[in-house]
C-alpha cells in the first residue's frame, strides 16, 4: 500500500497531516560560500537524530530509525504519522563560512497529526419510560487536531443486536432522548464522536436496561382494560366509558361481561357479542341477537315470530 508523503516548502509553518501519512520537513539552505558541518533535528527541544558532514546518521534511540529518516539535503522524513508525533520539530544546521568561522541556522516546524477523536465518556441512563429513554455522556477528551463535528448515539436490542438505530447530534450536545422504543424491551446504548478524519471508537456503553412496562392506560390488548379514546390495541375492541369492550360479532367466551353497550354475549351463538332488542343494527344487520331481526325501517333489532316481524 502506498503511503501519502507530503513535502513542505515554506520554512517555519504549521504542517497538518492525517494519521498514517508521511511528511518531509526541510532545513535551512546552505549558502554557496558555506560548507555543511552537522545537521541536528530536535523534537520539542530534545535531540532525536544528527547527520555529519560525511552523511552518516546517528539516532539517540534505536527505535527512531523506523520513524525518522534524514535525506542528503538534511530534510527530515516522518514516517507513518501517529498523534504522538505531533510537536515542534527544529532543524539546526551548523556550517563553516568562507572565513572558517562556525555558524548555525535553524528552522522550527509545528506538526499536527490528525486522527479520529478519542472515545466519548461512558453513556449513562438518566430516565427510562416505556417507549423512550434519556441518555447522557461525557465529551471526548481529545479531538486529535480535527474539531468534533457531531456525536452518534447508537442503540440496539440486547443480545440479538436487532433494530439498530443511530441518532446524530451536534458537537456541543451531550444528552439525547431516544423515542419510538418498545415497552419492556432490553436495550444498550453507546456513543461515538465524529470529525473530518472519521468516527471514534465507541465509548463505554450503558449497562443493559429494560424500558418500562406499558401502563394500562396506554395500550390495552384485552377487554376490561382501562383506555383512552384510541388506545385499545386490537381491532376487535372499542373504547367505551374508559373501558375496552368487545365489538359486535366478536367471540366473548373469555370475557362475556365485556361486550359493548347494547350487545350481549349469547351462548346460543357460540359466545358471540350480539345486538339486543331495539338497538341500532344499521352497520351490522346480521348481528342481532337470538330471536331478533334487523328491521330495515327503523334499523333496530326487533323480535321475530313465525317468520313475521313484530313492530313494538
Amino acid at each position: 500500500m502506498l503511503i501519502p508523503c507530503v513535502s513542505v516548502g515554506a520554512a517555519g509553518s504549521t504542517v497538518t497531516q492525517k494519521k498514517g501519512e508521511n511528511v518531509t520537513l526541510n532545513c535551512p539552505q546552505v549558502q554557496e560560500d558555506e560548507s555543511l558541518a552537522t545537521t541536528i533535528w530536535y523534537k520539542d527541544d530534545i535531540m532525536k537524530v544528527s547527520m555529519g558532514q560525511s552523511g552518516g546518521t546517528q539516532y539517540t534511540e534505536p527505535s527512531l530509525e523506523s520513524k525518522f529518516a534524514v535525506e542528503q539535503d538534511s530534510s527530515l522524513v516522518l514516517m507513518r504519522l501517529d498523534p504522538g508525533d505531533s510537536g515542534n520539530y527544529t532543524c539546526k544546521v551548523f556550517v563553516v563560512n568562507s572565513t572558517g568561522v562556525m555558524d548555525n541556522n535553524s528552522t522550527t516546524w509545528i506538526v499536527l497529526v490528525q486522527d479520529v477523536p478519542s472515545p466519548p465518556g461512558e453513556a449513562r441512563i438518566v430516565d427510562t419510560q416505556s417507549r423512550q429513554v434519556k441518555v447522557e455522556w461525557s465529551p471526548s477528551d481529545s479531538d486529535n487536531n480535527s474539531p468534533i463535528s457531531n456525536y452518534v448515539v447508537l442503540i440496539s436490542e440486547c443480545q440479538t443486536g436487532n433494530n439498530k438505530r443511530e441518532i446524530v447530534v451536534g458537537e456541543s450536545t451531550h444528552q439525547v432522548t431516544i423515542t419510538n422504543l418498545e415497552p419492556y424491551t432490553c436495550y444498550q446504548v453507546h456513543v461515538r464522536a465524529t470529525n473530518d478524519v472519521g468516527r471514534s471508537l465507541p465509548g463505554p456503553p450503558t449497562s443493559q436496561f429494560y424500558t418500562e412496562s406499558e401502563s394500562v392506560t396506554a395500550i390495552v390488548d384485552q377487554a376490561g382494560g382501562s383506555c383512552a379514546s384510541d388506545t385499545c390495541r386490537d381491532s376487535f375492541l372499542v373504547c367505551e366509558g374508559s373501558v375496552c369492550k368487545y365489538k359486535t360479532g366478536v367471540d366473548c367466551s373469555n370475557g362475556n361481561e365485556h361486550c359493548q353497550s347494547g350487545t350481549a354475549c349469547e351462548s346460543s351463538s357460540n359466545m358471540i357479542c350480539k345486538i339486543q332488542l331495539t338497538e341500532d343494527c344499521s352497520s351490522n344487520p346480521t348481528e342481532c341477537g337470538e330471536g331478533l331481526k334487523c328491521d330495515t325501517t327503523s334499523n333496530t333489532c326487533k323480535p321475530t315470530c313465525l317468520g313475521f316481524t313484530l313492530h313494538v
